[in-house]
């Protein structure tokens, strides 16, 4: 019981880091794409921009409404690299 319930636990894990990979892979620099400043996919919308309006009180809604070529997960990436990056 234990064994399988510590494999359940490595799994759960590798499967969180997997995800997170995936994550970051939006998040890109590019030196001459806002003065390579990280940008979600290597469009013209900065990380900072996304973390900027969200820490302003809008939704992830509303910065789709505005930003509709992002998706839910650019935005999760961005403050995601934000919170481990940008600090």
């Amino acid at each position: 019981m234990l064994q399988k319930f510590l494999i359940s636990i490595s799994v759960h894990s590798c499967l969180n880091c997997f995800f997170a990979m995936n994550m970051l892979e939006r998040i890109t620099i590019i030196p001459d794409l806002c003065n390579g400043e990280p940008t979600i996919r290597g469009m013209r919308v900065t990380v900072k921009a996304i973390v900027e309006y969200i820490a302003a009180g809008e939704t992830k809604e509303s910065l789709l409404k505005a930003y509709p070529h992002l998706s839910d997960n650019d935005i999760n990436a961005a403050v995601e690299y934000a919170s481990g990056h940008l600090l």
